[in-house]
């Protein structure tokens, strides 16, 4: 499997998500591109409803300001807007599709590393959410701060 093939293929859907008050630039985590490429899913916990949303991709000094349209803390998802499309949007997969021992990918920015990374493992098993209709993937990747909220891409670099 060749990792570095799917790491191109996604690499400019992935942002690096920063928060700010128009002072201070805080960094959070990551997020990815969806859609025509003018929303991104990142946690709840890399946003804000007090401050501005900023995203930005790997090398790049240019900072695109978003809005939050979605946020649920329970379920730690933000959905960020943005006036137009900034970059291109990832394909994504229906994570049923997922099965223990498949091949994975985490592509984000760990904290104050403003270069994206690419972290591989496989799918370890799923976390029941107490009778919800969905459950948590359990991967064995060693996700470091800040990447947690990258996204999990499939070997076809589809995002699950």
């Amino acid at each position: 499997m060749d990792y570095a093939q799917i790491f191109d293929k996604v690499k400019d859907s992935i942002l690096d998500i920063s928060i700010t008050d128009g002072i201070e630039i805080q960094p959070m985590g990551s997020g990815v591109l969806i859609g025509n490429g003018n929303k991104a899913l990142t946690c709840a916990h890399c946003v804000n409803p007090q401050k501005k949303v900023l995203a930005k991709f790997s090398g790049s000094s240019s900072c695109f300001q978003g809005n939050i349209e979605y946020c649920n803390n329970e379920l730690d998802v933000a959905l960020i807007n943005f006036e137009r499309q900034i970059g291109k949007g990832a394909v994504i997969r229906n994570s049923d599709s997922v099965k223990i021992g498949n091949d994975s990918l985490i592509v984000g920015f760990p904290l104050k590393i403003h270069e994206i990374t690419l972290l591989t493992g496989n799918i370890a098993g799923f976390y029941p959410q107490n009778g919800r209709w969905y459950s948590l993937i359990r991967i064995n990747a060693s996700v470091n701060h800040g990447n947690s909220e990258g996204p999990l891409f499939n070997t076809c670099g589809e995002l699950v």
